[in-house]
């Protein structure tokens, strides 16, 4: 399934704003896209909870959003700490 073009915006933001470390907007911008099914957006939130970025750490929501809902695969999420977003 494709994600709307708005969609790409709140990605962009939610990118800007991660990089800023304004990890409240990053996680409001990417849940935007994730609930429209933007894979990407899906797999930064798993990096985010995987992290404890913006929200309380948590190994299982993390690999519920990798594993469920984007293209990584549950054995790529340890290194989803490395992942640089």
């Amino acid at each position: 399934m494709l994600a709307p073009l708005n969609a790409s915006a709140d990605f962009a933001k939610g990118s800007v704003a991660y990089e800023a470390e304004d990890y409240a907007t990053a996680l409001q911008e990417f849940k935007k896209d994730a609930e429209q099914g933007d894979a990407r957006a899906q797999s930064k939130l798993g990096v985010m909870y995987r992290n404890g970025r913006g929200v309380v750490q948590d190994d299982k929501e993390a690999m519920k959003k990798v594993k469920d809902h984007s293209p990584l695969s549950s054995n790529n999420l340890k290194s989803c700490s490395l992942i640089s977003l």
